[in-house]
């Protein structure tokens, strides 16, 4: 195991028997859990029932005077409503060792082991299994949307050329993003609380844990954390990565208690789990080819891009359709000094650049490769570069390890604007865009390439849109990237009658086009729109949305993705949904799993809210409270996962549909 950043934690040496046979004993050790219900059960809890008049009878007279001097009444609420008795037999035919029953909270702490959480997560009446030992309520940390601000990640940014890109609204979202590392304590940090996780695999233990467990040395999950930092923060003015809103796979491969040939193997378990997951892309910022003295070392000869198994792991992937990126190494500088798997014929091997951007930073590993052939492919700054430690701490470090995930990164935000290109395509444009597009070395490979250059190579593709009000008419903002004037256009269609009329755009600045609505194509509070564009000789048409659906346009409410910033000719802008007397979402768009959606600008008392999947047609199950006269807070009954909604409020002789967004 290599990990590749320049300061290398220190390693206890453990034998495999030895750690195998303490991850048994620790997979088997039941831990306080806090299990978390959806509800509490189908029975009604209201006064002259049963249930009711039973709880009722447990409180003391002077408990009962306090709540009725409140002004509660009933004195009972749905917080006192007893947990479902079901649900409590069901968890006890798991583990009978419930330690400690909330019904305030509508929670259960039991003694469960990884086998028996995994049983208890799968209960549909289960809404989270989280040890006692993690924070187990919300962070209630809003997420600033406002456009960028890199803080100390200015100059990777800027080597990279992707602000353009940023700015427009591509994030990585919707492209699955796989990190192979030594365990990941994201949960932790500021700058990921937004992160959206799919899924994690710790191949060491064969468990959904890739941070510490009890048997890790303490820097066991370091290293992954500040390279997912790279790769996936969002915190304004201290650190914004590459793809911070992609959907991220997290898998454990380094065990930082040893050297030893095995990690090899479980890097491979890794990737192949990644592939099954859906994974678009790897990221990894391992390596392999000097172990402790108890392992046979790797000749150079080996690292040919088809011998050792990293390397034909990443082959098989990337015939499966996976983009592979990885370090080139830290063992520089003289020639012939990568590790594997960044000999792999198929992947993306990163090098690392010194801070001029132009230059190598002197410890990245050179090719060529034991076959005589170049890597690094590409390479993106690795001295200094901008990251978040484990603790928190937002500071600089060095390695390829740092340079691997701003390619992986560049790549995904290509991905995002073009789900359906072969991934072959991706790699020609930013070669094609890259700093020396025809020749290449063994030491910096194609250089840095320019993001924003191979989206335009590949265009058209248009960026998600903006919904605005400009000099009081309705308009569309969007940004197209393409190498030549593509036609824009902006179809609309009534989403009860599906009369469509056609909006053409006007190209206002750089990438960005606008369209102004006529009040007489906006025939309902919400239609459905569709942004085209085509390339005069071309045959290649680019769309948002990028499949042949269609995205909500409300007549009023003010729409604007995460991290856009609106082209400076765009003048007379208003956001203020009061002045329409329509209510607004806030927070929007949401993000995957939110359980309460709030509404604010109501007029008129709410009497019914449906929340409606749009792709479906199925209602969510939610109910409803006024707060204060003038919100509407809309609690969900199962967290929300990725896609579009509509939420529908009805008032005695009117209806406001609001489209959501959940990324």
């Amino acid at each position: 195991m290599r990990l590749q950043t320049y300061e290398r934690a220190g390693v206890w040496l453990v034998t495999v028997l030895l750690a195998f046979a303490m991850t048994y004993s620790t997979s088997a050790q039941r831990i306080p859990c806090r299990v978390l219900f959806t509800d509490k059960g189908p029975l009604a809890f209201r006064p002259n029932t049963a249930v009711y008049d039973s709880v009722l009878r447990a409180f003391h007279p002077r408990a009962r005077e306090r709540r009725a001097q409140m002004g509660i009444d009933p004195v009972l609420d749905s917080l006192d409503a007893p947990m479902y008795a079901p649900y409590l037999d069901s968890v006890r035919t798991v583990s009978d060792s419930i330690i400690v029953f909330s019904p305030w909270f509508n929670y259960v702490i039991v003694g469960l082991t990884e086998l028996d959480q995994e049983r208890i997560r799968a209960m549909s009446f289960v809404r989270s299994v989280i040890p006692t030992s993690s924070i187990g309520y919300t962070l209630e940390l809003a997420i600033d949307c406002a456009p960028p601000r890199y803080g100390n990640a200015s100059l990777q940014q800027e080597i990279l050329n992707d602000t353009e890109l940023h700015h427009a609204g591509i994030y990585g979202t919707g492209v699955r993003i796989g990190v192979i590392d030594n365990g990941f304590r994201w949960r932790d940090m500021s700058s990921l609380q937004h992160l959206t996780v799919a899924a994690e695999y710790d191949a060491i233990f064969n468990d959904s844990n890739t941070a510490n467990e009890g048997v890790d040395v303490g820097s066991q999950d370091k290293h992954g954390s500040l390279v997912l930092s790279v790769l996936a923060a969002w915190q304004q003015d201290s650190l914004i990565g590459v793809a911070p809103f992609g959907t991220y796979l997290l898998t454990k491969s380094e065990d930082m208690r040893y050297e030893r040939r095995i990690e090899e193997d479980f890097y491979v378990a890794s990737l192949t789990w990644l592939e099954m997951q859906g994974a678009d892309i790897s990221s990894s910022s391992v390596g392999y080819l000097t172990f402790d003295s108890t392992d046979q070392q790797t000749p150079y000869s080996v690292l040919d891009g088809h011998t050792s198994y990293a390397s034909r792991a990443i082959n098989i992937a990337a015939s499966r359709g996976m983009m592979c990126v990885t370090a080139a190494g830290n063992e520089g500088p003289r020639g012939q000094s990568l590790i594997t798997p960044a000999d792999a014929d198929s992947s993306v091997t990163v090098g690392a650049l010194a801070l001029d951007g132009l230059t190598n930073w002197p410890f990245s590993s050179w090719g060529p490769t034991a076959d005589g052939r170049v890597k690094p492919d590409f390479s993106a700054l690795g001295m200094s570069v901008a990251i978040q430690t484990a603790e928190g701490e937002f500071r600089r470090s060095s390695g390829t390890s740092l340079s691997a995930p701003q390619v992986a990164g560049q790549i995904a935000l290509l991905r995002e604007l073009y789900p359906t290109e072969a991934m072959w395509r991706i790699r020609s444009a930013l070669r094609q865009s890259s700093m020396f597009p025809v020749v290449s070395d063994s030491i910096l490979g194609h250089g840095v390439a320019s993001v924003t250059l191979a989206a335009r190579r590949l265009g058209p593709g248009v960026g998600p849109p903006t919904v605005v009000t400009v000099d009081s008419k309705r308009t569309v903002l969007v940004a197209v990237f393409s190498n030549t004037e593509p036609d824009v256009k902006l179809l609309l269609k009534d989403p009860i009658t599906g009369v469509q009329s056609e909006v053409s755009g006007q190209r206002i600045e750089d990438s960005w086009y606008q369209f102004s609505i006529e009040p007489s194509f906006i025939s309902r509070d919400t239609m459905f729109a569709r942004v085209v564009a085509s390339s005069l000789g071309s045959s290649r048409v680019g769309s948002y949305p990028r499949d042949t659906s269609w995205f909500i346009l409300p007549r009023h409410a003010f729409v604007r993705p995460c991290g856009v910033k609106l082209p400076g000719g765009v003048t007379h802008v208003s956001n203020d949904v009061t002045e329409a007397k329509s209510p607004t979402v806030y927070d929007h768009p949401l993000s995957a799993g939110t359980q309460q959606i709030i509404v604010g600008g109501i007029h008129g008392i709410i009497q019914d809210v449906r929340l409606l999947q749009i792709t479906t047609g199925m209602n969510v199950k939610s109910t409803f409270t006024i707060n204060d006269g003038n919100h509407v807070m809309v609690n969900v009954s199962s967290p929300l996962s990725s896609g579009a909604y509509l939420l529908v409020l009805r008032s005695a002789g009117s209806s406001n549909s609001l489209p959501i967004i959940v990324r």
